[in-house]
């Protein structure tokens, strides 16, 4: 062979061998991305040597690209326990895992196992139609239920109350030290938090119920639209009424007209925000009943809300569903007294 054979050899050999570490880095650095997570015995290793035990897992979860693998485990021994480890996506290296934390949070399931049959009796069960569990995280231990009887905000203190704050004592009576419990509805993305400390001062249901409306305006304002609602639907008219139209289409009866923005200690609204559809193509000065409509809606304002309930914003909404509308603040309604100025300062005219 030629010397000249021989240097072309060995140059297409080395050209090979850069081609053949390339896809091998390659590989090793995007194999999680397409469905190649690391080996399970990386994992099951360094759990092994780390605490001496052997574990299931559970499931192996990637958030994109360039995202550290996520595994849940749980020890073949013990399956009410689960924790999270991560593995570097670059080296499959365990960058950590969280068993200490879930070690306190299996403490308070052992409490919360004696309760969980009645609380599925009651019609709730864990997230997804999954068994009751706890989650955890480094700062707090949480109970997320779903309810399958669902959350009726509108009607909530005459239906709803009655079991949930059977279940805030049951979980009590379980000495569970949990922060809070989530309470989900299966068929709308409205949740219900229960945040255990600041119930812990609620003596009965009732005290229950103002501490829950602190945190859930939603509550205080369907009951302020339920007490309006006569008073409301007296002033509508074919041109406008209280109310969003694309809830209504819809079907969504838990979007009242009237949303509390901020609520007192006591539960009492303070501020609020008022949906209002108006008829199409009714924002202009031109429209002859535009005054007189704006002044009957600040009326009802001053009859009926202010100054205890601060009307922040009024939208007007057209009712042809095209997404034109029409803010109204509070400051530019102190501001123009007259409607008429204010309706050429809102139209820029």
């Amino acid at each position: 062979m030629s010397k000249t054979m021989k240097i072309i050899l060995s140059v297409v050999g080395l050209f090979v061998a850069l081609i053949a570490v390339s896809i091998g880095y390659l590989y090793f650095q995007f194999s999680p991305l397409m469905g190649n997570a690391p080996p399970d015995y990386v994992v099951k290793n360094y759990i092994e040597e780390k605490y001496g035990f052997e574990i299931d897992i559970i499931e192996t979860r990637t958030y994109g690209m360039g995202a550290s693998p996520e595994f849940i485990v749980s020890p073949e021994t013990d399956e009410d326990i689960r924790f999270n480890v991560i593995v570097d996506s670059s080296d499959h290296s365990v960058i950590e895992d969280d068993y200490s934390y879930a070690l306190e949070a299996d403490k308070e399931f052992q409490k919360l196992k004696t309760v969980i049959l009645v609380i599925e009796e009651m019609g709730f069960t864990g997230e997804e139609h999954t068994d009751i569990r706890l989650n955890y995280n480094y700062e707090s231990i949480s109970l997320i239920l779903m309810d399958h009887e669902g959350i009726n905000f509108k009607m909530f203190a005459a239906d709803g109350l009655d079991r949930y704050y059977a279940l805030y004592q049951l979980i009590v009576e379980s000495q569970a030290d949990l922060d809070n419990i989530v309470i989900a509805d299966e068929s709308s993305s409205y949740s219900l938090d229960l945040f255990m400390e600041p119930l812990a001062a609620a003596k009965n249901k009732e005290e229950f119920l103002t501490i829950l409306k602190t945190y859930h305006p939603l509550i205080v304002s369907h009951e302020l639209v339920r007490q309006l609602q006569d008073e409301a639907a007296a002033i509508k008219n074919e041109r406008f009424y209280f109310g969003n139209q694309f809830a209504k289409e819809h079907g969504d009866d838990e979007d009242p007209w009237l949303q509390c923005i901020e609520v007192s200690e006591t539960a009492e609204c303070t501020s609020a925000h008022i949906t209002i559809t108006y008829q199409e193509d009714g924002f202009t000065s031109g429209n002859p009943y535009f005054a007189k409509d704006l002044e009957t809606i600040f009326g009802f304002i001053a009859t009926h809300l202010e100054p205890e309930i601060r009307v922040e914003t009024i939208s007007l909404e057209a009712d042809d569903l095209s997404g034109d509308s029409l803010e109204i603040g509070y400051e530019d309604r102190m501001k123009y007294e007259d409607v008429e100025e204010l309706i050429a300062f809102l139209l820029n005219e």
